[in-house]
C-alpha cells in the first residue's frame, strides 16, 4: 500500500565546523545510490591535499557494501542513540525551528508566498512549488527544476521572463537539465504599458486562471503545503472541465 497524497524529498548534508562550509543536496530516494551522489558533492568540496573525517549516524545506506568512499574521506560511524555527537544534526534542529512559509520581496513589494509554475505550451501545468515571497524569481525557478527527478525528458526549450537571465540561472539549468534550451522573453526598452509577449503570456495567463479559484486569489493560507494543494486542486479542476468540454 502506498501513500500518494504527499512528494517527499529528502535532504543531504554536510557540514565542516572548522572552514564554515556545507554541502547538501535534495533527492527523491533515500538508499545507498543517493548516498553516493552525496559523497561525490563532499569529496569535491574538500580543501586541496586535506583529508575528511566524515561522521555519520547508523542509517542502512551509510555502512551499505555498495558504498563508494572518495579517497579524501574516512567514515566515522557513531554510536547508536547518539545524535547529539553529529554536528550536521545542529542544522536540522535549526531547520526544524526555523522553518518559514512567508517572506517579503523588497522589489515587487509582495509578502506571503510566491508560487512558481512550469507549465507547457497550452498552459497547462507540469510542476509547481510554494515558496516565501523572499526567495528571488532565479532561485525559485532554479528550486523548481530541481524538482523534476527526470520528468518530462521531452522539454527542449524553456521560456522565462527577464528575470530569470544571467549566466547563474543558465548554469544551474544546465547542470539540472541538460537538454532544455533557456530562451529569455524580454520586454522591450521602448513598449509603453501593458504588451503581450510572445509565449511568456502562457505562463501569465495560467495565473490568471489560477486565480480565478476563490482560494488563490490572495494569500490565504498559513501553511506552504496547503497553498501547494490548492494549486493542484485548481488545475486538476481546470483541466477536467477541458477533458468534458463538447464540440
Amino acid at each position: 500500500m502506498c501513500d500518494t497524497r504527499y512528494e517527499w524529498a529528502y535532504l543531504f548534508g554536510a557540514v565542516c565546523p572548522e572552514r564554515a562550509v556545507g554541502v547538501g543536496i535534495v533527492m527523491p530516494y533515500a538508499n545507498t545510490k543517493a548516498m553516493n551522489k552525496h559523497l561525490q558533492e563532499i569529496g569535491k568540496a574538500v580543501a586541496p591535499g586535506a583529508h575528511a573525517a566524515l561522521v555519520l549516524d547508523g542509517a542502512g545506506w551509510h555502512d551499505s557494501a555498495d558504498l563508494v568512499m572518495p579517497d579524501n574521506i574516512t567514515p566515522m560511524v557513531l554510536p547508536p542513540y547518539s545524535p547529539e555527537l553529529n554536528p550536521v544534526e545542529n542544522i536540522w534542529e535549526y531547520l526544524r525551528k526555523n522553518k518559514r512559509s512567508a517572506g517579503y520581496d523588497a522589489g515587487k513589494k509582495v509578502k506571503g508566498k510566491k508560487r512558481h509554475i512550469l507549465v507547457d505550451t497550452l498552459g497547462l501545468l507540469l510542476r509547481v512549488i510554494v515558496h516565501p515571497a523572499d526567495i528571488q524569481d532565479r532561485d525559485g525557478g532554479i528550486l523548481l527544476l530541481s524538482t523534476l527527478f527526470g520528468l518530462f525528458p521531452f522539454l527542449k526549450k524553456l521560456f522565462a521572463d527577464g528575470g530569470y537571465q544571467g549566466p547563474q540561472f543558465e548554469q544551474a539549468v544546465t547542470k539540472i537539465l541538460p537538454e532544455p534550451h533557456v530562451e529569455i522573453v524580454k520586454r522591450s526598452d521602448q513598449a509603453k504599458g501593458f504588451k503581450i509577449l510572445p509565449k511568456r503570456w502562457v505562463v501569465e495567463r495560467t495565473f490568471a486562471w489560477l486565480s480565478r479559484c476563490r482560494r488563490l486569489a490572495k494569500d490565504f493560507e498559513n501553511l506552504t503545503r496547503i497553498a501547494l494543494a490548492f494549486v493542484k486542486l485548481a488545475s486538476i479542476r481546470f483541466m477536467l472541465r477541458r477533458l468534458c468540454q463538447t464540440a
